[in-house]
């Protein structure tokens, strides 16, 4: 039986199972998680406001902070759904940060030959101490807890490495959901967070830029599991998009690279992803479209990654004949 058949039927297994995994409800609810992650500190201590209401039954509230890396995060119990929450905010100006992005990789010590994305690695690093005390000292007093991990943007690229350091500690991840969220890591890594979180939802929307970087021609790969929302505005359209052999799946968000918009980054399941909902904060954010940002550097990179992946699907066509 070749390879390709045998991936081809692997894959038709896993996505029967990834089908019957994905929740549009869990995915709301962990999006909601993540949204409380862009209020004020004070107000997720609190757990007051329209992100905050969503999941009402949350106590032991701490949120972590790292402003060298402007970091924000909190972790609580939601005694509703007897869970363990940990939740990243993502970047407050995600327009510079696609600009200026630093692509230097770094050594991932839990696998061999995996790399990450260094400046996303001393992110996690500057907090991880902290993060882990506290979700040690909330699983001690809510023993029975499952616990769930989430983030969004840039948040969902640190969430990753969290969840990864909970496997690696012994612990259960049950919910893993990002959204909107970079490469992490190369191949090799990608590979090793499949295996490690195996329910892991990569959540992408539309023409969202951000899951495009870093690129693949730099050594990125994203872990396999992408949930893709093809539609900008009916948020039942979705379909899973499995992938093998550290290969993205090209039917799905990667046929977008030369149309993004920056405001599909900022709405996800029709929900804005910051703290508020002010329709007004939606109108000015829909304008953010490459096109509109004539200088802006996503447009190279964009046709550089083009070109990459064009010439990937060449040297395929050529070994397959």
């Amino acid at each position: 039986m070749s390879k390709l058949l045998i991936a081809f039927l692997l894959l038709s297994v896993i996505a029967c199972q990834m089908q019957d995994f994905y929740s549009p409800q869990t995915s709301k609810s962990m999006l909601y998680y993540a949204k409380a992650s862009y209020c004020e500190a004070d107000q997720i201590k609190n757990w007051n406001g329209q992100a905050c209401d969503f999941h009402p039954s949350m106590t032991d509230i701490k949120v972590v902070k790292n402003l060298a890396h402007g970091s924000q995060l909190y972790l609580g119990f939601d005694a509703d759904a007897n869970a363990i929450v940990i939740a990243f905010r993502g970047s407050q100006n995600i327009q510079n940060w696609i600009d200026n992005l630093d692509y230097k990789k770094t050594e991932y010590d839990f696998c061999n030959d995996c790399m990450v994305h260094k400046g996303f690695y001393k992110a996690w690093q500057a907090v991880s101490d902290e993060v882990m005390s506290t979700y040690r000292s909330l699983k001690s007093s809510h023993s029975g807890a499952k616990t769930y991990v989430t983030g969004h943007s840039l948040g969902g690229a640190i969430a990753t490495l969290c969840a990864l350091e909970l496997r690696q500690a012994g612990f259960q991840v049950d919910n893993f959901y990002v959204f909107g969220c970079p490469r992490v890591g190369n191949q090799q890594f990608a590979e090793y967070g499949a295996q490690q979180l195996p329910y892991e939802v990569e959540v992408v929307h539309y023409k969202d830029p951000v899951p495009h970087v870093p690129l693949s021609v730099q050594g990125f790969v994203r872990i396999p599991t992408e949930t893709y929302y093809y539609s900008k505005t009916d948020v039942n359209a979705y379909k899973w998009c499995p992938s093998a052999g550290g290969e993205e799946n090209s039917k799905c968000s990667n046929k977008l690279l030369l149309a993004t918009n920056i405001g599909d980054h900022l709405n996800y399941l029709g929900v804005y992803t910051g703290c508020t909902d002010i329709q007004d904060i939606q109108d000015e954010i829909a304008v953010l479209t490459y096109d509109n940002l004539p200088n802006n550097g996503l447009k190279r990179l964009a046709r550089l990654e083009q070109q990459y992946l064009d010439e990937q699907q060449d040297q395929q066509r050529v070994i397959s004949e």
